[in-house]
């Protein structure tokens, strides 16, 4: 399967490298990153340790799994993330480092990219960061705010 879209992953823990893995599996093209030098020099060394039950089961290829590691391109900051159709935050819970990192990947991102979070509190770093850019930035559970009204992503998924 191939994607023409590109999905941004900032933290390459295992939550962050398990979403990144997600996406490569499903054929989109990854562009992730880490803090931390040394997630960023094994994240495919552990994707495809992580795999390789997958196809020692008979559910994944050796060929499928050769195309998830090529899917997923290691940049060295956030920022070389570029332009992204939807950008994943799975960095450590600390609010003001997210904040600071919705404030660096916003300029770069378009106005349909859709943000999405690990974290259950983001959604107040991500409306602290994109105010004055993204007014209408919404969240809530389950696609849908505090009034009932889809939220930002639910409308960006259903116009995908």
């Amino acid at each position: 399967m191939s994607n023409d879209k590109v999905i941004g992953v900032v933290g390459l823990g295992a939550m962050g490298l398990g979403i990144a893995q997600v996406f490569a599996q499903a054929g989109f093209a990854v562009r992730a990153t880490d803090a931390n030098a040394g997630a960023r020099e094994t994240a495919h060394e552990r994707l495809r340790t992580s795999l390789a039950p997958r196809i020692a089961a008979g559910k994944m290829t050796v060929e499928g799994q050769a195309a998830a590691l090529g899917a997923l391109q290691i940049v060295e900051t956030p920022a070389k993330i570029g332009a992204a159709h939807i950008i994943v935050e799975a960095i450590l819970e600390d609010m003001g480092a997210k904040k600071a990192l919705w404030a660096e990947l916003e300029p770069m991102a378009g106005p349909t990219c859709i943000f999405a979070s690990v974290s259950a509190r983001a959604c107040t770093s991500w409306r602290l960061a994109l105010r004055r850019t993204r007014p209408r930035v919404r969240c809530g559970e389950k696609g849908r705010d505090s009034r009932s009204k889809p939220t930002l992503a639910t409308a960006s998924v259903a116009a995908w």
